[in-house]
């Protein structure tokens, strides 16, 4: 089993997560986001017809509003 901890640590030090954000509140935003997903599964069910909304929450779930500042601009 993943410890989630360690890998939040682990990501911290990579530069991938913001080191001031505490445990807590990533714990809490991923059950935030996980209720979420569960409440609205079925855009995931049919990804041929929500290919672009699922892409985009993909990218909001990993980079936020403000997108990946390290990703050249399109």
């Amino acid at each position: 089993m993943i410890n989630y901890c360690d890998f939040y640590e682990e990501g911290k030090r990579q530069g991938y997560i913001n080191p001031e954000i505490s445990q807590e509140a990533i714990m809490l935003y991923f059950d935030i986001l996980r209720r979420g997903i569960s409440d609205h599964a079925g855009i995931f069910t049919t990804p041929e017809r929500n290919a672009r909304p699922v892409r985009e929450i993909s990218s909001l779930y990993l980079y936020g509003l403000m997108g990946n500042k390290n990703r050249p601009p399109e």
